[in-house]
């Protein structure tokens, strides 16, 4: 067979391959709104890309499929259990805590176990796969492979930057940066969604965010002939709100305990005033009670479905 027919018998099969595994999943996915065939495409090229970068590395069809299909599938099965339990799907943010994991009571020690027999299992296959034979390419196609698959991912990742280019995607049926992320999972599909989130992670300071600034817009807006405000008398705290997301009194399930898992706070508890408050909203929208605590505005006044933070 030609070289040329070879390469493009193999770029056919690894399509048919991403399609098989990205449609496959995303229709097997409990969901009340369906992704637009753009945005499917979209997922199925990002999981190609993966598996192309990762075949330019190894000279390996099978392996690099088996590899992308592996991470892809952990991913599936964290943004499920993170629906299940906190409600909101899996954000590149989340890295930063994935140590927390294990005071989760599902990662039990027996769950620990058969998650490691389990990965040792799929560990012995990949490496079984890596014995297999390399594919007999030019460096020229595996170069191409890591060039198609690297910038085509760049551009997803980046997207978010280019309000023009978020139009054409919201113009294709991509919900990106919409207020609720399980709609926006849901129409975006998961890859697709992770990667146009990745720049969250990477917050800017804006230009002239300081407080030689702030003084200066704040004389420029006072009266003529007002004294500029100054710094109060510090006095004593006798308020301190903590908005932590993740906190939680376990007593409050019911459960009893050989000892108390928050000694610290039912000491504040019985020394000072306390009570429960109820949050009027949960998930990917908790946002909006902090910005109210924080602002002492009320989110009554703002357009329907508005999560300050994001707009």
């Amino acid at each position: 067979m030609p070289h040329g027919w070879k390469s493009s018998w193999w770029l056919a099969v690894g399509i048919l391959a991403s399609a098989t595994v990205v449609i496959a999943t995303e229709l097997l996915t409990p969901r009340a709104q369906w992704p637009s065939w753009p945005t499917l495409a979209l997922n199925v090229g990002a999981f190609g890309a993966v598996a192309a970068i990762a075949f330019a590395a190894t000279a390996r069809f099978a392996l690099s499929i088996a590899l992308a299909g592996v991470l892809y599938e952990l991913l599936v099965i964290s943004n499920r259990l993170k629906l299940r339990y906190l409600g909101a799907p899996v954000h590149p943010a989340d890295l930063f805590t994935v140590a927390n994991v294990r005071y989760v009571h599902l990662f039990s020690t027996p769950v620990m176990i058969l998650m490691g027999v389990v990965g040792a299992a799929m560990l012995v296959a990949l490496v079984s796969l890596l014995r297999l034979g390399a594919a007999r390419v030019r460096f020229t196609s595996r170069l191409a492979c890591a060039g198609g698959g690297t910038p085509f991912l760049a551009v997803l990742v980046f997207a978010g930057r280019s309000p023009q280019f978020l139009e054409e995607l919201r113009a294709a049926g991509v919900a990106a940066f919409t207020p609720n992320p399980v709609t926006e999972l849901e129409l975006d599909g998961l890859l697709l969604g992770l990667l146009l989130h990745v720049g969250d992670v990477f917050v800017a300071v804006p230009p002239y965010y300081d407080a030689a600034n702030v003084r200066r817009v704040i004389e420029e807006l006072a009266p003529i002939g007002a004294q500029p405000p100054r710094t109060a008398a510090i006095s004593p705290v006798n308020l301190a709100i903590f908005v932590v997301e993740a906190m939680m009194d376990p007593a409050d399930l019911g459960l009893r305990f050989t000892s108390d898992p928050m000694p610290f706070l039912a000491d504040l508890r019985r020394r000072y005033s306390s009570g429960c408050v109820i949050s009027p909203e949960i998930g990917g929208r908790s946002a909006n009670p902090e910005f109210e605590i924080f602002s002492g505005l009320a989110m009554y006044f703002l357009p329907r479905e508005s999560v300050p933070y994001m707009t």
